[in-house]
């Protein structure tokens, strides 16, 4: 059983990576109002890079899990620089932003490849604090 991210890429497992995705629900991905939220961020080192597939109707943003964390405490509190990351991002977005995407008929969450262990308690209470749900594609056992 791969037990570290580094077994986990020599067994082949999902590679890791930490999205915040936006997605079509009842309608169609409004692909404008991404293109809006798209602007806000795009300078921001906390995003490796944004999507958009029109086609499938899912766009969004993957975290940046590098450099890695190199002090003890950084680790014990974030395990991962892209949950540390996501967490900063996270905290300032507004409700009101993922209350339009829904009211639309979008949805939007934080979506967790290639990773099992323990997720931080900040990264979780900006998720409650947004109403985000939290999809996992973990590691296999």
């Amino acid at each position: 059983m791969a037990t570290t991210l580094i077994e986990a890429q020599k067994h082949n497992f999902p590679k890791f990576q930490l999205l915040l995705r936006i997605y079509a629900g009842t309608n169609n991905l409004d692909s404008k109002l991404v293109k809006e939220l798209f602007a806000s961020d795009s300078s921001s080192p906390r995003i490796k890079r944004q999507y958009l597939d029109e086609h499938d109707g899912i766009a969004g943003w993957e975290f940046e899990n590098t450099p890695p964390l190199n002090q003890s405490d950084e680790v014990h509190t974030w395990q991962l620089r892209a949950f540390m990351n996501a967490s900063e991002l996270l905290r300032h977005l507004s409700p009101k932003l993922f209350q339009r995407i829904r009211k639309i008929g979008n949805e939007a969450d934080l979506c967790l490849v290639g990773y099992n262990g323990p997720i931080p308690p900040a990264l979780i209470k900006e998720l409650g604090r947004l109403v985000l749900g939290l999809f996992v594609i973990g590691l296999p056992d």
